[in-house]
């Protein structure tokens, strides 16, 4: 259970879109508690909330897919990197980011995915530290976001 579900004035700061809406759904058939998720695509919710300068202490972006995306679902991780940066999500001075990705072409190892991440974060006055990789048939990727400016 999550701390934050015992406080219900703490409940609101707590944002989990979703990529996969089944995923969303499978997860909210219990009651027992609330954690402010909302049925939204990552996409979506991402060029949805970027005129509001929202920042983000903690980003979890977990795809069943390869970096640039599954055509059939519309997904597109990449394209989501990209916008969490460039909408300046990543809160200051800096803020944890995890990505779970496949690793297939155009990016088939975490050093490609690393390299693209950080490229992306430099490009918008971000610096991403790699401080944990986890591979398997996926990768996930724990980065610590410095704002450089």
């Amino acid at each position: 259970e999550l701390p934050l579900a015992k406080s219900a004035r703490m409940t609101d700061q707590v944002v989990v879109p979703q990529a996969d809406l089944r995923h969303y759904f499978e997860m909210l058939r219990g009651s027992e508690f609330y954690v402010g998720v909302r049925a939204q695509r990552v996409d979506h919710w991402l060029c949805a909330n970027a005129p509001h300068g929202l920042k983000c202490l903690v980003t979890f972006l977990d795809y069943e897919c390869r970096l640039a995306g599954a055509r059939s679902a519309r997904l597109n991780p990449a394209a989501d990197i990209m916008r969490y940066f460039r909408f300046g999500y990543p809160a200051e001075p800096s803020s944890v980011l995890a990505i779970t990705v496949g690793l297939e072409d155009p990016a088939p190892t975490p050093e490609e995915v690393d390299c693209f991440v950080c490229h992306e974060a430099k490009l918008n006055g971000y610096r991403a530290e790699l401080k944990e990789s986890w591979k398997y048939r996926m990768v996930t990727l724990l980065y610590v976001i410095h704002c450089d400016s």
